[in-house]
């Protein structure tokens, strides 16, 4: 029985194997196909780039920023009580080692265990979006210079220090002209494409009805 159903398990394997080869082989066709009947879609010219970048300015917003340093003590989920009940006594001693007047940097380097430890717990400018929701309301919340009380998020405890921040500010379209432009073909040769299917559907179907 034991032989049987490893018979049966490595031909379930070997199907599998085939359906994909058969699926990759008919993506490449596809793709050939494609290259080869669909009319050479033009480069987007700087001039239609601008216009949509005039068009849509609020595309190219950058989100204010803060320059971060961050020291962490290590409480992951599944940390068992009393390992958490020490991570956060830890950090409760070295928010009072702050207070005290010690040196963000140089604690960060010597109790961080971050690997930003090694940059004295710099994590550089950050926008609310690239940060656990917990730190985001604090970070935010803070003036440059100023040490954030005790945060919490999945990695652990967080003291944070605001160094700088960034207003949300327009990228200037030179910034963004060669990206917005591969931006732009790609979707003309998306729509180019859909159209060309649509089409072989079409008369796909014609020969259908004609059969």
């Amino acid at each position: 029985t034991a032989d049987a159903s490893d018979d049966t398990s490595a031909d379930r394997a070997a199907d599998g194997e085939d359906a994909f080869l058969r699926y990759v082989q008919q993506g490449l066709l596809i793709e050939r196909l494609l290259e080869k009947e669909l009319p050479q879609v033009p480069a987007v010219s700087e001039k239609r780039a601008r216009t949509y970048y005039e068009e849509n300015p609020d595309l190219f917003m950058h989100p204010e920023e803060v320059h971060l340093r961050h020291i962490l003590v290590k409480a992951p989920p599944e940390m068992a009580d009393d390992a958490r009940q020490q991570a956060y006594l830890h950090i409760q001693a070295l928010e009072q080692q702050l207070t005290e007047g010690a040196n963000f940097t140089a604690l960060a380097i010597d109790a961080s265990q971050c690997p930003s430890r090694a940059r004295g717990g710099d994590l550089g400018y950050l926008t609310r979006r690239q940060l656990y929701p917990s730190l985001a309301q604090a970070a935010f919340d803070l003036i440059p210079g100023q040490v954030s009380p005790i945060v919490e998020s999945p990695s652990g405890y967080h003291l944070l220090m605001v160094t700088d921040r960034r207003s949300a500010r327009q990228l200037s379209f030179l910034m963004v002209r060669d990206d917005l432009q591969k931006q732009l073909r790609t979707e003309r040769l998306h729509k180019a494409a859909r159209s060309f299917i649509r089409k072989l559907r079409e008369e796909a179907t014609i020969e259908r009805l004609v059969h």
